[in-house]
């Protein structure tokens, strides 16, 4: 009974080992595939992928949360049979159904059965269980990760442990794309109002280096575009 008891345990610990190991080596990749692009759409493509991949869902989407004005706005989808028209109309008229529910709680929730839920807005006929996990950012909600299954009970607390420890990573890429993002976009904007500007405008950096000029200062001084 002994050596039968100490066998299963040791079994036990290898197989916790493999499947440690195994996630390891996976957030190792995700973690490389997240800091190799600053491009916020395949941010979101990534994230989802990875969520749907390791759980076998069958589809899912990613949503960004404003709190200021307690709305939900999905930016992918993947897997569902209807076109991006009819599920933006199903969305329109419904009050963003489980995937708001987590934004607002900041908690992640598993359905095995989403027929036994009342906020469950449906997508596609065929499915059955559903899972969202907030992504969140300096205590606040700024996404929702949702995912579902054809089968009933089809997600695990090793699926949201996972997709937790996914959104945390994801948290801190949306932040750094949308910086990015933000950051090109009024570069571009100075940019138009100063090549605007009939008068000569440079800017100089403390250790005196100009780090923007525009056309009128360019063709005053006789410089080249260089």
């Amino acid at each position: 009974a002994i050596l039968l008891r100490n066998a299963r345990q040791h079994s036990e610990t290898v197989k916790s080992l493999d499947t440690r190991m195994f996630e390891l080596s996976i957030f190792n990749q995700i973690d490389r595939e997240l800091s190799d692009t600053i491009d916020l759409p395949q941010v979101f493509d990534m994230t989802l992928d990875w969520a749907m991949r390791y759980t076998n869902a069958n589809a899912g989407s990613l949503s960004l949360y404003n709190q200021n004005d307690d709305e939900l706005k999905f930016v992918v989808d993947l897997g569902y049979e209807s076109t991006p028209e009819d599920m933006a109309m199903l969305r329109s008229v419904s009050s963003g159904g489980i995937a708001h529910r987590v934004a607002l709680s900041a908690f992640a929730e598993l359905v095995p059965d989403v027929m036994t839920d009342k906020d469950y807005l449906e997508l596609s006929n065929s499915i059955r269980s559903h899972m969202s996990v907030p992504v969140l950012r300096e205590d606040r909600v700024i996404a929702v990760i949702s995912i579902e299954s054809r089968q009933i009970n089809a997600f695990t607390e090793d699926h949201i442990n996972f997709v937790e420890k996914l959104a945390a990573r994801a948290g801190v890429a949306i932040d750094n794309a949308r910086l990015f993002t933000e950051t090109v976009r009024e570069r571009e904007k100075l940019s138009h109002i100063l090549a605007e500007v009939a008068d000569g405008v440079i800017v100089v950096s403390e250790d005196e280096r100009i780090i923007l000029i525009n056309q009128a200062a360019i063709a005053a001084f006789r410089l080249s575009p260089e």
